[in-house]
């Protein structure tokens, strides 16, 4: 299905004229991401180094998963030179973050499909990149969820902090007992609906306080994501540091 982006309100010119007429930007750019013609050139200059040594690095962050075979096979492939990873990536938040971090996702699980079937002579691999770094805690620390009477309700997170405190990255911290407060708030506001009691179970499982927020990013991502073969990739890991 294709999208109409001029009829949504809020997008930007910029990249309107990149989906729908990128002769306005190719100065900006270096290839038009319509000219499938030209991927294979692109792709033959992508060089795929140290690829073991990022491969072991990952296997390291899945040792205490049950991972799929199908993820086991991408991060194996990840040691090919003619592997090519397809990233995507957000800021950690609090169950997930907003939602279009799940359609990100799903948009890159299908990209990848699209270029497997399309370009044999190569490997591609979906990759998400965690974005723990960041400082700004106030604003990862809620979620807006449709309550009962189907409105927008926010519900938000405290670790009993000033708001305006520096908590050093966001990904290290350790959720405090407070989040066992927030998950019940979830849990009596929510709408109910057939898949309220999986949504809930699965919520409960991340939101503990012996998990950090990276800790509980990675376990929902991969209870959702893992058979696909989605590789979830941690940036703060120390190997990656000292790499």
């Amino acid at each position: 299905m294709l999208i109409d982006f001029t009829k949504i309100p809020g997008s930007a010119q910029l990249f309107l004229d990149y989906v729908n007429d990128f002769e306005k930007v190719k100065n900006y750019y270096n290839i038009n991401f319509r000219d499938e013609d030209s991927y294979k050139e692109v792709f033959e200059k992508i060089q795929n180094q140290n690829g073991s040594e990022i491969a072991k690095i990952i296997k390291n962050q899945y040792k205490d998963f049950n991972y799929s075979d199908k993820t086991k096979s991408n991060i194996e492939l990840l040691k090919k030179e003619n592997t090519i990873a397809v990233f995507t990536g957000q800021q950690l938040g609090l169950m997930g973050g907003p939602l279009y971090t799940i359609y990100k996702i799903f948009t890159t699980i299908k990209l990848t499909e699209h270029l497997i079937n399309n370009f044999k002579e190569f490997n591609f691999v979906p990759v998400f990149w965690m974005a723990g770094d960041d400082h700004d805690f106030e604003e990862i620390a809620n979620v807006n969820i449709v309550n009962n009477e189907n409105e927008i309700e926010k519900i938000i997170y405290s670790d009993g902090k000033e708001p305006d405190e520096n908590r050093g990255s966001v990904g290290n911290l350790k959720f405090e007992e407070s989040i066992n407060d927030f998950y019940l708030k979830i849990e009596s506001t929510i709408r109910q609906t057939d898949f309220s009691k999986d949504f809930l179970k699965l919520t409960n499982h991340v939101l503990n306080p012996k998990l950090t927020l990276a800790e509980s990013f990675f376990k929902l991502i991969f209870q959702i994501f893992d058979d696909t073969g989605l590789i979830i990739f941690n940036p703060q890991d120390k190997d990656v540091k000292n790499y």
